[in-house]
């Protein structure tokens, strides 16, 4: 059996983590954003009288796309380091700034998006049901001002 020496055990344990925490991460964001996408397919045709909209779930996706490059360019240099070709960094980089560019980017065109489409159909913000976060926001739309008063109550 062949000895590894330390310094090379030292280096697979760190690419080791860092693999496990892309991983983790990468999933997370794929859960995170399958749980909400339902939401998305619901503006089109409201049919309750409450709909949330969840800023971090766009954030999540942009996440998403940011990690899948970093997981896969992570991926790619391990198994064939020597094979990297400068095309293939070009498509990682693109990828990792069109995940930046979501993350800033489509939770406001999304939020705007949503607030202009259920209005049309009549809903307004609930506002003392809004909560915010930081950065993230969780916004509800109701069709009546009862519908609002009713979730006001079962929030608190």
């Amino acid at each position: 059996m062949p000895k590894i020496s330390v310094d090379k055990l030292k280096r697979y344990s760190h690419y080791t983590f860092a693999f496990i925490v892309f991983i983790s991460l990468y999933i997370c964001s794929v859960i995170w954003i399958v749980q909400s996408i339902n939401g998305v397919f619901y503006i089109f045709n409201p049919h309750g009288e409450v709909f949330e909209f969840r800023r971090g779930v766009y954030f999540g996706f942009g996440i998403f796309i940011a990690f899948s490059a970093l997981f896969v360019n992570g991926l790619t240099n391990k198994i064939a380091p020597e094979k990297i070709t400068p095309k293939h960094n070009q498509v990682v980089s693109i990828f990792a700034i069109a995940g930046v560019c979501l993350i800033i980017f489509l939770p406001l065109v999304a939020e705007k998006l949503y607030t202009s489409k259920l209005e049309q159909k009549g809903y307004l913000v609930c506002e003392p049901a809004t909560e915010r976060w930081l950065y993230l926001k969780t916004l509800y739309y109701t069709n009546s001002e009862q519908a609002c008063i009713d979730l006001i109550s079962e929030t608190n």
